[in-house]
């Protein structure tokens, strides 16, 4: 066996026929009968290059888990790239992935991707909120995942600051309440549906 390596790796073996598992996070792959009756022998693992796409979203994190079969829901984590814009890219072994795109306290699951060709795309639902206040200058708005309560508001998302007149958004979709401040007044807009 050889563990923990990063592109390729060499073991000496007796010549003759092998099975040839490769196993990254929760995932595996198998190669059945390889042939090292020669001197010299190789086998080329067949992977996946997944691109999860957030287009006009920074500062998001994508998780690739093994399929689990059920909607919403993600299987053990294989892959992670974290404070990436417009989209992370991944090579994986090839299999079908769940994939979890997080921005703050806002997570969307895209479900059973199919990476067993060479190359898989995951596209998050995105949503653009505009807030409008006209007349209003300076004003600083605030976007939270909602708390389903009037008048009160999640953790925050996103947020625009010294504003006038309207404040504009990429956000995954999902439900959010929006916080506008200026000086020391506050008005809070519950429940707004961007999915």
């Amino acid at each position: 066996s050889s563990t923990w390596k990063a592109g390729t790796t060499s073991m000496v073996l007796l010549q003759g026929m092998y099975d040839v598992r490769v196993v990254h996070g929760p995932t595996s792959t198998v190669v059945d009968e390889v042939d090292c009756r020669a001197p010299t022998c190789l086998v080329e693992i067949p992977l996946a290059t997944l691109t999860v796409s957030f287009p006009g979203l920074s500062d998001a994190h994508s998780y690739v888990h093994k399929a689990d079969g059920v909607s919403g829901t993600y299987g053990a984590q294989d892959s992670s790239s974290t404070w990436k814009a417009n989209s992370a890219t991944f090579t994986l072994l090839r299999a079908l992935y769940d994939v979890r795109v997080v921005h703050g306290p806002t997570n969307v699951v895209l479900d059973s991707i199919d990476c067993t060709s060479g190359t898989c795309f995951a596209a998050a639902p995105m949503a653009s909120l505009t807030v409008m206040f006209p007349g209003l200058t300076d004003a600083h708005t605030y976007v939270h995942a909602t708390d389903g309560a009037a008048g009160t508001y999640g953790a925050q998302d996103s947020s625009s600051t010294w504003r006038s007149n309207q404040a504009t958004f990429t956000l995954l979709q999902a439900v959010y309440d929006a916080r506008i401040v200026h000086g020391p007044a506050m008005t809070v807009l519950d429940g707004i549906d961007c999915r």
